[in-house]
């Protein structure tokens, strides 16, 4: 009997059941999406601290550096600096509260609105590259912070149905230091990701469109393969308490064990997000209507984020079962 056993694999963690899941968690504990809805309030109402003197100071003497150095390289930059310039307009330190890439979620982040129903918001220039580093490590760090507390919640609706605020509190701080080195050193990787980049973009921008579109493609490709087993790097934190590199390893270890329904799981959440944010985000910023799609977006986000922590539990259970199948 213990040999017929054996032979029956266990069934892995199901994609369907972990986003229906998910929703009824938050349909259960909608007061959770609250912290979605006052960042995107804060970014869409508040006042705006924004970058545009000083980065288009830079590009300025960047051009003309380029003009007296390689002014074939300085004409493609020109190409670029129109597209830079209005980035510089609409960004908004304030969005660094988003604390990517484990952050609330935020639809305002990626609509960097410059009006809102009530007219033009309170604008302030940063001074100096100095003071806006500053600022940003400032929001990051605080913008962790908030999204440790929200990703503990999360956790306790989506994997034991209740929220315990005490338990969350009691946990913060410790937890915060392990997602606060998680960002660290995703931020760390993806800087070393970019470094060959930055070096090929060069000879792609004055080579043939084509060839240069064939090659950021390859290349993109071939991150997202290698990044792949770390999308459940975050989560054993919240659910086994676990330390920073320990956390990065279990979530490593289910993604390759459960690759196929992992790949699934992460597809379903990317096109639910981002076809469903092309609807939230068809209301103008000077529209209450946005508030509809914050509302929505604060809503589908949260409920997906809740479908991830009882899919990598589910995941964690199958690995589980399999490591002992293979050990008898």
């Amino acid at each position: 009997m213990n040999s017929a056993e054996s032979k029956v694999l266990p069934a892995p963690p199901n994609l369907v059941r972990a986003l229906l899941a998910g929703f009824d968690t938050i349909a259960n504990h909608i007061g959770l999406i609250i912290f979605s809805i006052g960042l995107d309030v804060l970014l869409w109402f508040g006042s705006q601290i924004r970058i545009y003197q000083l980065v288009k100071s830079y590009l300025d003497w960047t051009i003309q550096t380029a003009i007296e150095q390689t002014p074939q390289i300085a004409d493609a930059m020109r190409s670029s600096q129109q597209t830079l310039t209005i980035f510089a307009e609409r960004f908004n330190l304030l969005s660094i509260l988003r604390a990517f890439p484990f952050g609330i979620p935020s639809l305002m982040t990626g609509r960097a609105p410059v009006d809102n129903p009530l007219g033009k918001p309170l604008t302030w220039e940063v001074p100096s590259f100095g003071l806006a580093v500053i600022y940003g490590l400032a929001f990051l760090l605080i913008g962790i912070f908030l999204s440790t507390l929200f990703f503990s919640l999360i956790s306790q609706a989506a994997i034991h149905g209740k929220v315990n605020w005490k338990e969350a509190l009691a946990a913060w701080m410790s937890r915060f230091s392990q997602v606060l080195l998680l960002t660290i050193f995703f931020l760390v990787l993806l800087l070393g990701i970019s470094l060959p980049l930055s070096c090929i973009l060069p000879f792609v921008v004055i080579g043939s469109g084509s060839v240069g579109r064939v090659v950021i493609f390859m290349y993109g490709a071939m991150l997202l393969w290698l990044l792949y087993p770390l999308v459940l790097s975050p989560f054993g934190i919240f659910i086994y308490q676990d330390k920073m590199w320990a956390s990065v390893l279990r979530g490593v270890r289910f993604a390759r064990l459960t690759s196929t329904s992992t790949i699934l799981f992460m597809l379903a959440v990317v096109l639910l997000s981002q076809g469903l944010d092309m609807l939230w985000n068809i209301p103008v910023d000077s529209s209450w209507f946005t508030l509809v799609g914050i509302l929505g977006h604060a809503f589908i986000l949260t409920s997906l984020l809740a479908a991830s922590f009882v899919y990598y539990r589910d995941a964690g259970i199958y690995v589980e079962q399999r490591l002992q199948q293979l050990k008898a």
